[in-house]
């Protein structure tokens, strides 16, 4: 249920902005921001985070513009910076291809080879001619 109450309460922050002055936004984010510690985010992410949506809400929000486009584009920031928290910004392993001819099932190639891969944490694909095995990682 903590998912359930974060969503609720950055729902709730989101809403709270109505003619999106600057104390307004500074209380949305200050709510943002004590949701997510009482989430048990970490609390360098959640500096990050806040450094960010400040810098994009000064850069992109105008005060001449209407309350409803402020209110559209705080939940866009917001969103975006959310996204990209959770983001890793790192590509899964791809998995090494090891191809040999349809053998007796004792091959150290097919088997040893895949083992040791596995071993230093790489995914590794065994391909015979009509077999396929995926060795995976243990856990």
């Amino acid at each position: 249920m903590v998912l359930a109450d974060l969503g609720s309460r950055l729902r709730g922050a989101l809403s709270s902005v109505e003619s999106g002055s600057e104390t307004e936004i500074q209380s949305m984010i200050k709510d943002i921001c004590n949701a997510l510690l009482e989430s048990d985010v970490n609390i360098k992410l959640v500096a990050k985070l806040r450094d960010n949506i400040k810098a994009k809400v000064k850069t992109l929000i105008n005060d001449e513009e209407s309350s409803t486009n402020k209110r559209k584009k705080l939940q866009k920031i917001v969103f975006d910076e959310l996204c990209s928290l959770v983001d890793s910004h790192e590509e899964p392993p791809k998995p090494k291809k090891l191809s040999q001819q349809q053998q007796k099932s004792k091959t150290l190639r097919g088997k040893k080879q895949p083992r040791l891969l596995v071993s230093r944490m790489l995914l590794c694909l065994l391909v015979c001619k009509g077999l396929v095995k995926l060795h995976r990682v243990r856990s």
